[in-house]
């Protein structure tokens, strides 16, 4: 799992691949165990810290409140 932190506060980052909202952070916040969605988070230089949780191998959107 990793917990990353956006500037701005209610950010969604959007899925190019699969034209769908890949994961909304709030309160610039935003916890991810899915795999594929760390790749891209990181990939797009957000801030983020690994966790000790297990992190999951998942194909579909994460919506995190």
């Amino acid at each position: 799992m990793a917990n990353f932190i956006s500037e701005k506060n209610n950010e969604i980052v959007w899925d190019a691949e699969n034209n769908t909202s890949l994961c909304k952070f709030t309160d610039g916040k935003l916890s991810v165990s899915d795999k594929r969605t760390i790749s891209i988070l990181k990939k797009l230089g957000y801030k983020y810290k690994e966790t000790t949780k297990k992190i999951v191998d998942s194909q579909e959107p994460i919506n995190v409140k």
